[in-house]
């Protein structure tokens, strides 16, 4: 892992997608974005690597819903049943229960075509944050379809 500031660690292995963990001083991870849906392999080599296991993890933050940050999430959440959040504007996304409107037409195709190879699937939100939230000393700010920003 690669240490970005303070206990705050890209995932490298994640590669064709994003991943990022905030490690708390108990060794509890909070995973932001879970990469592209074939990492999962890579992430759990990586945590071990770093002396952790993927049981450390007990949070996920979803930042949005582009199968490149969202691809694991259900896998991991099947194997240590961790905690899924996400700011209230992609929950229905999220959750299937609203479909995203693209501004192009390539923008379209391009995410159609992903989500077509890739089948992403239905994630269920166990918690909802707003701008202004605050998640293990991050600020929650809500910008263009980015939900969470890593400021503190």
């Amino acid at each position: 892992m690669k240490k970005i500031t303070g206990n705050i660690y890209q995932l490298e292995r994640a590669k064709i997608g994003n991943s990022y963990a905030i490690i708390s001083d108990d060794n509890e991870i909070t995973l932001i974005d879970t990469g592209m849906p074939t990492k999962l392999v890579s992430i759990e080599a990586e945590l071990i690597e770093s002396n952790f296991k993927i049981e450390n993890i007990k949070r996920i933050i979803i930042t949005h819903n582009h199968i490149d940050h969202t691809g694991n999430v259900n896998k991991i959440k099947e194997k240590v049943g961790v905690e899924i959040v996400s700011h209230e504007y992609e929950k229905p996304y999220l959750e299937k229960s609203k479909k995203f409107s693209y501004s192009t037409i390539s923008r379209k195709l391009l995410w159609s075509i992903t989500n077509l190879l890739m089948k992403p699937h239905k994630i269920n939100v166990n918690v909802t944050v707003i701008d202004g939230d605050n998640i293990n000393g991050l600020e929650v700010i809500r910008f263009c379809i980015v939900s969470i920003s890593l400021s503190s």
